[in-house]
């Protein structure tokens, strides 16, 4: 390898107009492909993504929930009654101003309900009774046809009648014997528990202090960009209520969005600093040992074309890449940042190029394997962003090498100017270990040591501890689960799938004697199930036939 590296030192020697046109056109065409890739900010990316996981996720983004967040609007003063007047008109005025979105951030707006809607959902279920009945149901019916029964359920129509509720007297209308009451009551088991409540026609908690909108983000959780202008208009359209309410309300807002928000800024942040603090103390160490400016900028051009060869390289494969993998990527610019000081240290001792690069070939190739081959290691681990930030990690050694034996030698001067000082803790690292007496047993006395208290370390094993959250996002989380009585509630969803609805149905109904049998025996308190209202085609013939 030291003879291949030699012969193309030597051919662009004498021709350095071809050197700088190559190292001019590997540049260009790095940065073309740089600018070609998308760089996501989802952290979610650094979770496996195997074909189960990729059903699972699937499944739960569909769910609806993902993309939801919830503003809370409170009465600055806590003391007595709430005004319900004063929330609603404060939660009317938010939703009317991100209505107005013009920017195609908002999906939908939840703060109310009609009574019109609740009216067209129970109209449909008695109007399509025979598809929602069971044979519990027929069971029940021979019960209520009798002549008591009868007498008795028409004078509570009666009393019905007389009541200011709409929705009952349609039903009663429809349904005067009231067949219909198991299949209303299932339409109950869809609301989560009873933590919400509905006052004046608008949606509160259930201790009716806090007014409730639901904001629906148009664009997934992954998309931290977009679902960050969402949350900069929220929160300026949350001032701007609080200011025209005359700061009588308190708005807060709580969602997965603000959170995988936070994550991905703090990690940048992490990343930029940690970046920033290890070129510092390099640069430091460099103009210590150096004291020559152009040494100092070649070490910095060499890692930066590394990182450009990566990212150009990655876009022949590809056409997204994680920000945040290559945000942490970056920590080891420590590793790449040897190449070039091997090559300017040998220099600094020796004008001799070509013995330089016989000297430095085989160490600095043995290394770059050794660390190159630790990081695409990572190609197999199922996390997207952890093969990004291996491949990242490998291709910028690569590239760093690359330019260190191939462009580096032809852009030094003929000879080192510089100082020609030691560092300080070089005796240190000339020191023999194996001349000291006793070196052995203490290492193995040490290894002894950690081991026993090793067994002592424990592993995180809560998956929800991967997020980031500020210190007033934890509380508002807190004071949300404790408000909704969900501090120790575990939601399990089961998903059945198939090629059509029906498929995914007749599974569902296919283990309906599986989850009986839980419940029975403790497993869970409750459970929603939609094939309560919704059934196959070949379960409603069965009914109509019934």
């Amino acid at each position: 390898m030291s003879d291949f590296f030699l012969k193309i030192y030597r051919f662009l020697a004498q021709r350095q107009p071809l050197m700088w046109g190559l190292l001019a056109l590997f540049s260009v065409l790095c940065v073309i492909g740089a600018l070609r890739l998308d760089f996501v900010e989802d952290i979610s990316s650094f979770l496996p993504n195997s074909k189960e996981n990729e059903r699972i996720n699937y499944a739960y983004s569909h769910l609806g929930g993902d993309n939801k967040i919830v503003v809370n609007i409170s009465p600055t003063d806590t003391a007595g009654e709430p005004d319900l007047e004063l929330l609603c008109s404060a939660a009317d005025l938010l939703a009317e101003r991100l209505e107005a979105d013009t920017a195609a951030l908002v999906k939908s707006v939840l703060y109310s309900v009609d009574d019109s809607q609740i009216a067209e959902v129970t109209d449909f279920v008695v109007e399509n009774m025979p598809y929602f009945l069971t044979e519990e149901d027929y069971a029940r019916m021979d019960t209520m046809l009798t002549p008591e029964h009868i007498r008795q359920q028409l004078a509570n129509d009666k009393q019905l009648l007389a009541s200011p509720i709409p929705v009952m007297r349609d039903i009663i209308q429809r349904d005067p014997l009231f067949f219909s009451s198991r299949i209303l009551q299932t339409l109950q088991t869809f609301r989560v528990d009873d933590r919400y409540r509905i006052e004046e026609g608008h949606i509160f908690d259930k201790d009716g202090k806090e007014a409730l909108v639901v904001v629906t983000s148009s664009h997934p959780l992954s998309e931290t960009l977009r679902n960050g202008e969402l949350l900069k208009l929220l929160d300026q359209s949350c001032q701007e209520v609080g200011q025209e309410m005359g700061g009588k309300v308190r708005i807060h807002s709580f969602g997965a969005s603000q959170v995988s928000l936070t994550n991905s800024r703090q990690i940048k942040r992490d990343s930029f600093t940690a970046l920033a603090l290890a070129s510092l103390l390099i640069l430091a160490l460099l103009i210590y040992y150096y004291r020559n400016a152009r040494s100092i900028v070649l070490i910095f051009v060499s890692t930066l074309f590394g990182g450009l060869f990566a990212l150009g390289v990655i876009a022949l494969c590809k056409s997204t890449v994680s920000l945040i993998a290559i945000g942490v990527a970056s920590i080891i610019l420590g590793i790449a940042i040897n190449y070039p000081i091997h090559f300017l240290s040998h220099f600094k001792r020796t004008d001799d190029k070509e013995q330089i690069i016989r000297d430095i070939v085989t160490p600095l190739l043995i290394g770059n394997i050794t660390t190159v081959g630790a990081f695409l290691s990572l190609l197999f681990i199922s996390s997207p962003a952890m093969k990004d930030l291996g491949l990242f990690s490998a291709l910028l050694l690569v590239g760093t090498i690359l330019f260190v034996l191939i462009f580096l030698p032809h852009l030094m001067g003929d000879r080192f100017k510089g100082s020609n000082r030691e560092l300080a803790f070089k005796r240190i690292a000339e020191t023999r270990p194996e001349n000291i007496r006793g070196i052995f047993w203490i290492v193995l006395a040490l290894t002894i040591v950690f081991a026993i208290f090793s067994k002592r370390t424990s592993f995180d094993t809560n998956m929800h501890h991967i997020n980031y959250m500020t210190e007033s996002q934890t509380k508002l989380l807190s004071s949300m689960h404790a408000s909704a009585g969900l501090n120790d509630t575990v939601n399990v969803y089961l998903v059945t799938e198939g090629e059509n609805w029906d498929e995914a149905l007749n599974e569902r109904q296919r283990i309906a004697p599986l989850l009986d049998s839980l419940q029975k025996a403790g497993s869970f308190n409750s459970y929603s199930d939609v094939t309560s209202l919704i059934c196959s085609t070949d379960e409603q013939k069965r009914r109509i036939e019934k």
